[in-house]
């Protein structure tokens, strides 16, 4: 509705605008009579004895021009509605029933384990330069000595000594030792399980379409044409170039729009929305726990005493006897000559070198201590939830659509003619004035 009144409007204003530019706008023809129209011979020339004076004259012309005119008018149309409706359902509840169940899991435990990593710290390098220094040296001079001495000189005398020496020895002895050895036992275990079954279900659901609906609607159209109309004449200036009575006035044509409006109906396609339900089957699937029954072998281990025999190795001590010799030392005075040295000091220059310290990051590699995660298997007992189905019976409320008839306020643009007057320019020329003789 709203896009057929658009175009209406684009019409009649595109109409109303051609129909403005062909009375205002200039469209307005000349006539082959506004011409100078041919001079008869005049029996004798007439002398102006004065100029002749044109001065401009206003006329108002009246024309009639199509204008919209909007008003608004009263339709039906259908619009849906909703209303609540209480509708009531069984659907099936899965309901949780407890009971203890034995299970066995992996515990993660850690042990250390020594790794190793790079790690940044700081040294002190040392960087040297050279200094100039005076110092005090002191000079040996040796110069050579008599005198005496005293020396030890070695005696070696042989001497018979007794040591111990702990000689090993086998000996072979009885004892007994614990044993362990695995028993295998059978033993029937229970355990649940939960078995997927396949179910079909029926729901209803509210499907929503968009249906196409023909209706009438009622438009204005202009059909009207151009017609050639003769406006107010235009006096001429002369005829001749000079001042004659043979001058005649000049008619103008103008194109005029006639309009006719005209009211047509059209049909026009809108859609609605229309809501139904409709029953579909969809598949659940449901766990149901089922107890299975399987035989496992157990292992466990028993201890028994064995008599073994074993060796011990025992160390018994034995007394030997051997002859080492034995040295002692006797004083001896000998002369002998020695040098002895004397010091004198002297001052001297030495280049030495000077001992800087720079800090620099290093890296070095450190042990360190990671606790390595591994698994054990530990039994426990666990509180496992069965799934029992339920039904349970429930009410919603659910919004039922229909359709319903209302009046709306509609707008609607009518062409309308309506009579205008526009002031036009022309030029009158005065008489002729002769010169008396």
């Amino acid at each position: 509705m709203k896009k057929l009144s658009f175009v209406v409007v684009a019409v009649t204003a595109m109409i109303g605008t051609q129909a403005s530019a062909g009375i205002f706008g200039g469209l307005c023809k000349k006539s082959k009579c506004c011409e100078p129209a041919p001079c008869e011979v005049a029996p004798a020339p007439v002398t102006c004895c004065a100029p002749v004076k044109c001065e401009p004259v206003y006329k108002e012309v009246e024309c009639t021009v199509m204008v919209p005119k909007w008003e608004t008018v009263t339709k039906t149309v259908q619009c849906t509605e909703y209303k609540p409706e209480q509708k009531t359902y069984t659907r099936t509840v899965q309901k949780m029933v407890p009971r203890m169940e034995k299970r066995t899991c992996e515990v993660t435990k850690y042990k250390t384990e020594m790794k190793t990593r790079e790690e940044c710290y700081t040294v002190c390098k040392p960087v040297t330069r050279e200094v100039t220094e005076k110092f005090m040296v002191a000079v040996p001079h040796t110069k050579t000595v008599k005198g005496t001495k005293t020396i030890c000189e070695p005696v070696w005398t042989e001497k018979e000594v007794e040591y111990c020496v702990m000689v090993p020895h086998t000996e072979t002895r009885q004892g007994t030792r614990v044993m362990c050895r695995p028993v295998m036992t059978e033993k029937e275990v229970e355990y649940c399980v939960m078995v997927p079954h396949t179910e079909t279900r029926t729901g209803t659901r509210v499907v929503t379409e968009c249906v196409p609906v023909t209706k009438t609607q009622t438009v204005c159209v202009d059909e009207g044409h151009w017609e050639e109309r003769q406006v107010a004449a235009k006096p001429c200036s002369t005829g001749c170039g000079e001042c004659t009575p043979c001058c005649t006035p000049c008619p103008r044509v103008c194109k005029v729009w006639v309009p006719k409006v005209v009211t047509k109906e059209i049909e026009c396609t809108t859609y609605e929305t229309k809501c139904h339900t409709e029953t579909y089957d969809y598949e659940v699937t449901v766990c149901k726990p089922e107890m299975h029954t399987k035989t496992v072998q157990v292992c466990s281990y028993e201890t028994y005493e064995e008599p073994c025999e074993y060796q011990v190795t025992v160390c018994k001590p034995e007394m030997h006897t051997k002859t080492v010799k034995v040295c002692h030392y006797e004083e001896k005075q000998v002369e002998c000559e020695y040098e002895v040295c004397e010091w004198t000091c002297e001052e001297r220059e030495r280049t030495c070198t000077v001992t800087d310290y720079v800090e620099e990051t290093a890296t070095r590699m450190v042990e360190y201590c990671v606790a390595v995660p591994y698994t054990e298997t530990v039994e426990f007992e666990e509180c496992v939830y069965d799934c029992v189905p339920e039904e349970v019976t429930e009410t919603c409320t659910v919004m039922v659509p229909y359709t319903v008839e209302k009046e709306v306020q509609v707008q609607v643009c009518k062409m309308v003619p309506e009579t205008r007057t526009k002031k036009v320019c022309v030029k009158a020329c005065g008489s002729c004035q002769t010169c008396g003789h």
